[in-house]
Parts: C-alpha cells; sequence; structure tokens
C-alpha cells in the first residue's frame, strides 16, 4: 500500500470457450504479471472460466465439473500470493446455478 492507496486491475484474457483448462492458465498467467506489477486485485470477466457464451452447456455436469476443477487449479496458483484474484465461474447448487465470481 503507498500513501493509503492499493494497485487494482481489470484483466480480460482471450479465453476458448467450454476451455476450462486453458482459460484457468491464462488467468494465472494474468494473475502472475498482475502480482509481478504489485497488483494487490485483479478482476477477470464473468464466466471467465468457462467463456460467456455456453448456453445450454452451462446445464451439463461436465462443463460446471471442469469449471469448477479449473477454479480449484485458479485458487491454488494463488496460495501464498499477494493478491486477490476475482474470477467468474458457473457454480452449481442446490440444483440451482449460479454465475458467481
Amino acid at each position: 500500500m503507498k500513501d493509503g492507496f492499493i494497485k487494482v486491475a481489470a484483466a480480460s484474457p482471450i479465453l476458448r470457450l467450454a476451455d476450462c483448462n486453458y482459460n484457468a492458465e491464462k488467468i494465472t498467467e494474468y494473475i502472475d504479471k498482475c502480482e509481478g506489477a504489485g497488483v494487490k486485485l485483479v478482476v477477470f470477466p464473468q464466466l471467465a472460466i468457462t467463456g460467456s457464451s455456453c448456453g445450454d452447456l452451462f446445464f451439463q455436469n461436465t462443463l460446471i465439473s471442469a469449471a469448477q476443477n479449473a477454479i480449484l487449479k485458479v485458487a491454488k496458483h494463488t496460495d501464498g500470493m499477494n493478491i486477490l484474484a476475482l474470477v467468474g465461474t458457473p457454480i452449481c447448487t442446490a440444483g440451482k446455478l449460479y454465475n458467481a465470481a
């Protein structure tokens, strides 16, 4: 923190629709760049893990499971880092689907 301020960034990597592993890799690359630049908070687009135009695929367990695994990879990657990353992903809980970060 400098003079009471923190660095904040908005990141918008080029994503592949429904390719959660690829998207997680790109997201972690951006997180690494941001941390190297002293950023403390980086915000990614809604549904950055899956891409936002998956339509009916959002109701498939395969995509939701892949998204969950990918977001866990991103979380593990940031373990011990001094940065907060908000990453959009679909979350399914109690039979309902949410667009979450």
